[in-house]
């Protein structure tokens, strides 16, 4: 007996759906990197520029509070949006190994509204199975420790890259408070 063609298009369309749904998710975040990059080099270039002509705390402080909120952001933003990634990656391997949620659209929304709450979510496949779904933490992926050239990409821009700025603006007060 011949498969059915139905069958075919159906997992097709759902594959795409989720890679639709990772595609968008993972343009989302590669976004807000740019943008929280693009800020906060802004804001440590004009502070760096203040601090070489007029270096005092009064002219600097109020730029590296900015600074220091937009990298509370920039950690929150983009860490949340990389476990979103991360769950619609998950999604593709699941269906990959025939675990198939219903609704991918409805589970990942159900599970950002799920994470916000308990930060757990249990994915519920069409099979009637469950399973857990855990990302492991940032930190926890950062191995082996003191090797950060086989980190991955995502350590690097969630982990390096913002500490490269915390110290770019420990730096800059360092030098304002040495050279006033």
């Amino acid at each position: 007996m011949e498969p059915s063609n139905k069958n075919v298009s159906s997992d097709a369309s759902d594959m795409s759906e989720l890679f639709s749904l990772w595609s968008v998710q993972d343009s989302l975040l590669q976004s807000y990197r740019s943008m929280f990059v693009t800020a906060q080099s802004v804001v440590m270039s004009l502070a760096a520029a203040i601090a070489a002509s007029k270096p005092t705390l009064a002219n600097v402080l109020p730029l590296a509070v900015l600074g220091g909120v937009l990298m509370v952001a920039w950690l929150s933003v983009t860490l949340s949006r990389t476990r979103d990634v991360t769950f619609a990656q998950k999604l593709i391997l699941w269906a990959e190994q025939g675990q198939v949620v219903a609704r991918p659209l409805a589970a990942f929304k159900e599970y950002q509204r799920a994470w916000a709450e308990k930060s757990a979510y249990m994915v519920e496949f069409t099979n009637g199975s469950k399973e857990s779904f855990k990302p492991k933490s940032i930190w926890l992926q950062a191995k082996p420790r003191f090797k950060i050239w086989k980190w991955g990409t995502r350590i690097h821009m969630e982990v390096i890259v913002p500490a490269g700025f915390g110290l770019c603006w420990i730096w800059v007060l360092l030098y304002v408070a040495y050279a006033s």
